[in-house]
């Protein structure tokens, strides 16, 4: 793990400034400097509700305001483009909680941030110094990145900036723990489309079957799953390191397991069709692949995967036995099943 992740995590840098709590106005100004100077920042959107809002960066600054109900969790995306051509490079994600204030974004081009502001926005920043803390301390445990996680999102239960430490957490907690965590927020951050979703296919639940067309025709996940076999599904992707470092595992336990009854299925996401096709090849990937015509993230939409490699494992009835497996554990939740 690496300092970048939570820079990542977090998009950009968000620093927020409280300037009075009996309106519901909101405003953000930001200043984006670029990370190199052949691209440029070219615009920032934030979507509320039905509502999305855009406007210009103009020499690396922009300006957002506008009102909100209630504090909301969402990303504010800033669109980095070629700086000769205009052609859209990323859109650089910022995850921010709205709420009335004046929100201030500065970044560096090292994506070096400053930080203040408003209380969920603060506790979204404290817990990212938290984590870099324990992550540059040698001494650190796996287990206590756990600790602080569980702590931030329980003191945040009944708040909009407990989704952030969820949307972290997808990295270091199993869903278990994940779930467990759930279970003691409020029904507002329970109704969070991720949250739900996670609720909903927890282990023990019978699995969401999704669609995608590919080149030959559709293909279905029921086409795999509840067939009578032990199915391994493994969402990933060809851009994915993490995920690409894992293949050989989910192929060492394939070639293990396939003639007692292990299915294993691929299911790339956001992936380039092409770029998937390279990868098989490239990592001698024998098992299937649901790869769609063009780029797509169905699958994973439909677990709530917000984070590759994600592998669950199901039953021969189609029941979720486990989720968020990885090298660690894969070889033994299989065991544990496999006859």
């Amino acid at each position: 793990m690496t300092r970048q992740f939570f820079r990542l995590m977090m998009g950009v840098a968000v620093a927020l400034v409280a300037v009075g709590c009996n309106s519901n106005k909101y405003t953000i100004v930001g200043s984006l400097e670029v990370p190199d100077e052949k691209y440029r920042y070219d615009s920032v959107s934030l979507t509320l509700g039905d509502q999305r809002s855009v406007v210009a960066v103009v020499d690396n600054a922009f300006e957002l305001s506008g009102e909100v109900t209630k504090p909301t969790y969402t990303t504010l995306f800033c669109s980095l483009v070629d700086a000769k051509t205009g052609v859209l490079v990323d859109d650089v994600p910022i995850f921010v909680v709205v709420e009335p204030g004046q929100i201030t974004i500065k970044c560096d081009d090292e994506m070096s941030v400053e930080l203040g502001g408003t209380p969920q926005n603060e506790a979204m920043m404290a817990l990212v110094d938290e984590c870099l803390a324990w992550e540059e301390d040698i001494e650190s445990e796996w287990e206590d990145i756990k600790v602080i996680l569980s702590d931030y999102i329980l003191a945040n239960k009944d708040k909009q900036a407990a989704l952030f430490g969820f949307a972290i957490g997808r990295s270091f907690l199993n869903s278990e723990e994940m779930v467990a965590l759930a279970d003691q927020c409020s029904e507002e951050i329970k109704a969070d489309e991720n949250i739900a979703t996670l609720l909903r296919l927890r282990v023990g639940q019978p699995f969401a079957d999704f669609e995608i067309e590919t080149a030959e025709g559709s293909i279905k996940l029921s086409d795999y799953v509840g067939k009578g076999n032990l199915v391994l599904v493994d969402f990933w992707a060809s851009w994915c390191m993490p995920c690409r470092a894992s293949i050989p595992t989910v192929k060492a336990v394939y070639d293990e397991f396939k003639d007692k009854g292990l299915v294993v299925v691929g299911v790339p996401t956001s992936d380039y069709p092409e770029d998937t096709r390279e990868a098989v090849e490239e990592d001698g990937i024998e098992f299937p692949q649901m790869i769609g015509i063009e780029r797509q993230a169905i699958g994973a939409k439909t677990y709530g995967v917000t984070g590759i490699p994600h592998m669950v494992l199901f039953a021969p009835d189609g029941t979720i036995l486990a989720r968020g497996l990885n090298g660690d554990n894969l070889r033994e939740a299989i065991l544990e099943y496999i006859k």
